[in-house]
């Protein structure tokens, strides 16, 4: 049952994306307090959660805050992106 139900809501994070997928990152961690399947059916969302391209997130950053962003190339020792956003005209 619980295995079942591990997998239900690794689906679901997946699906539903985004915050779903930090609240799933975080449930995988907590081998303390949850029974073993739901820790080790979670903790693959540390490593192989589904990504987002860079138009998804224009797309989302346009949609939800009204704004325009460019993005710069990634610092390749820390893996950030860096960017500038500007209102829509």
């Amino acid at each position: 049952v619980h295995l079942r139900s591990a997998e239900r809501l690794r689906d679901l994070c997946c699906s539903n994306r985004g915050t779903f997928i930090k609240v799933g990152q975080h449930l995988g961690a907590l081998d303390y307090l949850l029974p073993e399947e739901y820790t080790s059916t979670l903790k693959v969302l540390h490593s192989r959660a589904p990504q987002s391209s860079l138009e998804e997130i224009q797309q989302v950053i346009r949609e939800d805050l009204g704004k325009e962003v460019s993005f710069c190339r990634p610092q390749l020792m820390t893996g950030h992106v860096t960017g500038h956003m500007t209102d829509k005209h």
